[in-house]
């Protein structure tokens, strides 16, 4: 438990200081852009983020679990990662690209969209340098280079708007920030560097794509379950309601990393196999879950309290805002614990089949949810769903769980 949360403040302490400002930059954007123009900008978002699932699509879970087994810098792996992920990329945007401008009418929704997707192949890059330092313990070296983005991507942002790039320059600031990080982490990591070529091995390729295949159904679910609402308010609400939501999520958004940290510390602790004893771990474990929940708990309690004052204060456009905080809110405590929790489903092989159908149906019913009643209710319907889902997947993960380890079958 000592060992979980000393490993995960680093990172946290890096990611506080990068989410305080992110916060006052989503701000920013929000005053600058206007609810419409912010609302195209978190459309864009959210197909970034989906297609950053792609890039991942659990290959960093993968890389993770192997490099923390192996007792080498699996040079030939990394280098093979690295080589898969840009020609898939590169090749799913392509066709992402193409879908975009026949499928969606708005022209500037949809050169925003491929604008944002364009930022993911750098990431992919980045992605696979960072779960190295990760899974060989250099945690440091990983927090610095967050650290970077978090300021130089809203510093690339504020300058490109005042210069009178609009969304446009917000969205090019997540793409000049992803080639800033994979710079600085190329710096930072230290493999040995071959040729991209001599990495090209088909056998390679293929154990890199069917031992991910599970985390990366996985993960696409996840981000799919967290942006399918504010797709479906952009396209059957518009931009304006889309705006006014975005900023809410944005906020509870900006919490996420606390258990996501905490659960990416965990992946590899629980994957090795040397320390790998489940009963032993099972206590600190569910510490760890419990103390996510009260953390959850409390930060909820700090946005319902101060977030209105500083929307009155700062956006006052944005005053609808306020009340899907206050809904949005009441999910915190059951995030936070899921998102720890499922760091050990995660770790088992055993058990990835079990946790994509439970993933599947929560997503299911979240998508189901929204576009039944968001017509009606609009941003309102979304964030009560948000509520119920994450509390939905909650019950699930924590009931399998203890099911789990009742009747021993984790191996």
């Amino acid at each position: 438990m000592e060992t979980i949360f000393r490993r995960s403040s680093v990172l946290i302490s890096a990611q506080v200081i990068s989410k305080l400002v992110s916060f006052f930059y989503n701000v920013f954007l929000a005053g600058k852009l206007g609810a419409g123009g912010f609302g195209l900008y978190i459309t864009a978002l959210s197909y970034y983020s989906l297609f950053s699932a792609l890039s991942d699509f659990g290959i960093n879970k993968f890389l993770l679990r192997e490099i923390s087994q192996a007792k080498n810098n699996s040079s030939k792996l990394i280098l093979s990662t690295i080589t898969l992920r840009i020609i898939s990329l590169s090749l799913i945007f392509l066709l992402f690209a193409a879908a975009v401008h026949i499928f969606d009418k708005n022209v500037t929704r949809a050169d925003l969209a491929i604008l944002a997707a364009m930022a993911v192949i750098p990431q992919g890059i980045s992605l696979t340098l960072d779960a190295v330092l990760i899974a060989e313990s250099k945690i440091n070296r990983s927090a610095i280079s967050l650290f970077m983005l978090g300021i130089i991507t809203p510093l690339l942002g504020i300058s490109l708007i005042e210069l009178g790039f609009s969304v446009f320059g917000a969205i090019l600031a997540i793409i000049f920030g992803q080639v800033s990080y994979v710079l600085l982490l190329i710096m930072l990591t230290s493999f040995e560097r071959e040729s991209i070529l001599s990495s090209i091995d088909l056998s390679i390729f293929k154990g890199i794509f069917f031992e991910s295949l599970p985390y990366g159904v996985l993960a696409l679910m996840g981000l799919l379950y967290f942006k399918v609402d504010a797709l479906i308010l952009s396209y059957i609400k518009g931009s304006i309601a889309t705006g006014i939501y975005g900023l809410a999520y944005r906020f509870l958004e900006a919490s996420a990393f606390i258990p996501q940290t905490i659960a990416i510390i965990l992946l590899p602790l629980m994957s090795n196999r040397e320390i790998n004893k489940y009963s032993r771990l099972a206590g600190s474990y569910f510490k760890a879950v419990i103390l996510s929940f009260l953390l959850g708990t409390v930060l909820a309690a700090i946005y319902i309290l101060f977030l209105p004052f500083i929307i009155k204060s700062f956006l006052p456009g944005y005053t609808q805002s306020i009340e899907v905080i206050k809904i949005l809110a009441l999910s915190m405590p059951f995030m936070f614990s899921y998102v720890v929790a499922s760091a050990l489903l995660l770790s088992s092989k055993n058990l990835l089949k079990q946790t994509i159908m439970i993933g599947g149906f929560c997503l299911l019913v979240n998508v189901l949810l929204n576009f039944i009643f968001i017509p009606q209710f609009s941003y309102y319907a979304a964030s009560w769903i948000t509520v119920f889902s994450d509390i939905l997947s909650f019950v699930l993960i924590i009931a399998f769980i203890k099911y789990t380890f009742s009747s021993s079958f984790i191996k």
